[in-house]
This record gives structure tokens, C-alpha cells and sequence, in this order.
């Protein structure tokens, strides 16, 4: 059974997008990252501001049959659950329109989130890319 989309991601410090076309992606981070100690005296889960956070996610699938109504979302430590508006259709429709004119076997998107800053607390934070019924853990990190 072929899956109707594969996504990757990861969390990093930046991406940048380089002016012969590239992507320089810096600073990838572990799955489990630590955040520095609060001062004595900080209360128990005081925000910690992160200068800058980054998620770069990568979807290939069939040109012959793109995937529709893909919705990614962030999970962060609270619960909280925020759409992130990465692989539109009209994105997903342009890669598989220029997979198929150049002959490629498969089409890939690339998805980048920045957050700045971002506000962290101990805990996982987690990017979920749901296709129809299935939702797929595309990235997560742990403070």
C-alpha cells in the first residue's frame, strides 16, 4: 500500500531561502532540547522566550493523484493547537503540475514555519499533518 502523502520535519534555529534557489537550514535540533535554568525564585512554568524557532517540513506524494484538504497543526505544551496554514491544495496542485511536466515519479512541497520568539514551556511541542482520516507526527521536540 502506497501512502497517499510521506511528510519529514524538524525544528532549527533558521532557514534561509538563498538567492540561487537553495535553502540553508542552521542549527537542527535535537529531538529534546534544553532550555536554559530560570533565575531562583522564578515560579514553576514561567514562559522562557526562545529568540527564534523554525520548522521546515518536506511532503512528497504521487503527481498522479495529489493528496487534497491536507492541515498541518501545532501542538504546543499547553494543549493548545494552532493550524498552520503550510500545504494549501493550490500549493500541492503546482508541485504536482511541475512534477509531471518534468517526469518526476514524485512531487515535493516545502513547508517553513518561523516563530519569533517563541515562547516555551517544559514540555513537547509537536507538528501533526493530517490527510483525510490519518494524521501523521511530521515533527516533534521536547523542552
Amino acid at each position: 500500500m502506497t501512502l497517499p502523502i510521506s511528510v519529514i520535519g524538524f525544528f532549527c534555529e533558521d532557514i534561509r531561502e538563498e538567492k540561487s534557489g537553495g535553502t540553508t537550514i542552521l542549527g537542527v535540533m535535537p529531538d529534546s532540547a534544553n532550555l536554559p535554568p530560570l533565575p531562583p525564585g522564578t515560579a514553576a512554568g514561567t514562559l522562557q522566550l526562545v529568540p527564534k524557532l523554525c520548522i521546515y517540513l518536506r511532503a512528497s506524494f504521487d503527481p498522479q493523484s495529489p493528496p487534497t484538504g491536507v492541515t498541518c497543526t501545532l501542538l504546543l505544551q499547553d494543549g493548545t493547537r494552532q493550524a498552520l496554514a503550510i500545504f494549501e491544495d493550490a500549493l500541492i496542485a503546482r508541485g504536482a503540475r511541475e512534477a509531471i511536466e518534468i517526469g518526476s515519479p514524485i512531487a515535493v512541497v516545502i513547508g517553513r514555519v518561523e516563530m519569533v520568539p517563541f515562547k516555551a514551556l517544559p514540555g513537547q511541542v509537536r507538528v501533526e499533518v493530517t490527510v483525510g482520516d490519518v494524521t501523521y507526527i511530521a515533527a516533534a521536540i521536547n523542552f
